[in-house]
């Protein structure tokens, strides 16, 4: 019996030992890490009025409301936008965490009515973690056309 048990355990042993040496091997398929690197975009946010509004003005303190589509930057792209991530509304206290400070920055002294384009880095955006759900990339930059549509 003793022979039997040491068969078998010397067995699963070398199974993992097999199975240990084949997973710890270097792989630069990490699906964490881009295959190529992401295009650098300015250095600080750029903001660029496509439309001046009219109407309130947003300012820290102040919940803004806008209609945005985001985009990857693309230096190359049509106004440096490349594949279009999202576009929604959304609301928030300006000047607060609840937005990325690139955002918050980018709509202060815009009045209702008004339409601007956001080219953020990401030390303004999602900075070196990305989006959770990996839309934005790690230290990516990204594009914000942006709607400012009431200010309370």
């Amino acid at each position: 019996m003793f022979g039997r048990r040491h068969f078998l355990w010397s067995t699963a042993v070398a199974v993992a030992a097999v199975t240990a040496a084949a997973c710890s091997g270097d792989s630069n398929d990490s699906p964490t890490q881009p295959t190529e690197p992401l295009p650098q975009g300015p250095s600080t946010l750029q903001i660029t009025d496509l439309t001046v509004g009219e109407g309130t003005e947003a300012a820290n303190g102040r919940t803004a409301f806008i209609a945005y589509s985001l985009w990857r930057f693309d230096p190359n792209g049509t106004d440096q936008k490349g594949l279009l991530l999202q576009s929604n509304t959304f609301s928030w206290v300006v000047g607060s965490t609840q937005a990325i400070a690139g955002m918050s920055q980018g709509v202060v002294g815009m009045k209702v009515g008004g339409k601007r384009r956001l080219v953020i880095p990401p030390s303004l955006a999602y900075g070196a973690q990305g989006t959770s759900g990996g839309e934005v990339r790690p230290n990516e930059w990204i594009v914000f056309d942006v709607e400012l549509l009431s200010v309370v």
